[in-house]
C-alpha cells in the first residue's frame, strides 16, 4: 500500500534488518555446538545457573575421560553450594565420589541426600546400592536398593546387572542371579558382561552347564578379548 519510493526505502530496510539478524544468530550460534558449549556460555553470562553448573559437571564426568574429572567434582560442589536441596547434584556428586578412593561413605551420604529430597528417584537408589554393596556387612541394604529402584523402573538394565552381582555373591542366590542377567539381556542383548556373568550363575548350577557355555561364548562373540569370559568357559 506504499507509493512506489517507500516500498523501495521498506525493502531496504527490510533487507539490512534480515542480514543483522543472519550476523546475529550465525554468532549467537556458536553457543550450541555442542552441550559442553551451551553450559560454558551460560555460565559465562550467568555464574549463579546451578542447573548449568549440574549438567556441565555430568557433561565432564567421562569415565573413559578423566581429564576433567577434578571440574565435574568442582561443579557439583558450586551447584549445591548455590543450591543444597537440588537432588540431582547430590546424585551426580555421589556418582563422582563412589569412584574415588576412600570415598565410599561420603557417596553413600550424597546418595542418601538426593532421595531424601526426592523419594522416587530410581537411579539414586541404583548409585546407593552400589556403594553399599563396597561396605562389608551391608549387602543386603544394597539389595534393598536395587529392588527399590526397579519397583520404580524396571526397565534400568544396570540395576538389574548391579542386582545380579550382588546374588551371586549371597549363598543360595544363583538362580536369582541368573534371572537378573536375563532381564538385562531382554532390555539389551548385546550387553557381553550379562551373558558372561549369566553363563557363570548358570555353571553353577545343577544340569546348566551347556547354557553356560552357550553364554560364555555369546560373550566372547559381542567382545573376543574378554578375558575372564575365555578363562570361565
Amino acid at each position: 500500500r506504499l507509493p512506489p519510493r517507500g516500498r523501495m526505502a521498506a525493502a531496504s530496510t527490510s533487507g539490512m534488518l534480515l542480514l543483522s539478524l543472519a550476523a546475529l544468530s550465525h554468532q549467537h550460534s556458536r553457543a550450541y555446538t555442542d552441550s559442553r558449549t551451551l553450559y560454558r556460555t551460560t555460565l559465562a553470562q550467568n555464574p549463579g545457573c546451578w542447573i548449568a553448573h549440574n549438567n556441565l559437571g555430568a557433561e565432564l564426568l567421562d569415565p573413559k575421560n578423566p581429564a576433567h574429572f577434578a571440574e565435574a567434582v568442582a561443579r557439583f560442589q558450586t551447584a549445591l553450594r548455590l543450591k543444597p536441596d537440588y537432588a540431582a547434584a547430590h546424585y551426580n556428586y555421589g556418582n563422582a565420589l563412589l569412584s574415588m578412593p576412600g570415598r565410599v561413605n561420603d557417596a553413600i551420604a550424597e546418595n542418601e541426600a538426593a532421595l531424601r529430597l526426592r523419594p522416587d528417584y530410581p537411579e539414586a537408589d541404583n548409585n546407593l546400592g552400589n556403594a553399599l554393596a563396597q561396605v562389608p556387612g551391608r549387602l543386603t541394604d544394597a539389595v534393598a536398593h536395587y529392588q527399590r529402584a526397579l519397583q520404580r523402573k524396571p526397565a534400568l538394565a544396570e540395576t538389574h546387572f548391579n542386582l545380579g552381582n550382588a546374588y551371586l555373591k549371597m549363598p543360595g542366590r544363583l538362580a536369582d542371579a541368573a534371572a537378573e542377567f536375563q532381564a538385562v539381556l531382554r532390555l539389551k542383548p548385546d550387553h557381553a558382561a550379562a551373558h558372561s556373568n549369566l553363563g557363570f550363575a548358570w555353571a553353577g548350577l545343577p544340569g546348566k552347564a551347556a547354557d553356560a557355555i552357550a553364554e560364555y561364548e555369546a560373550a566372547l562373540r559381542l567382545q573376543p578379548d574378554y578375558a575372564e569370559a575365555h578363562y570361565n568357559l
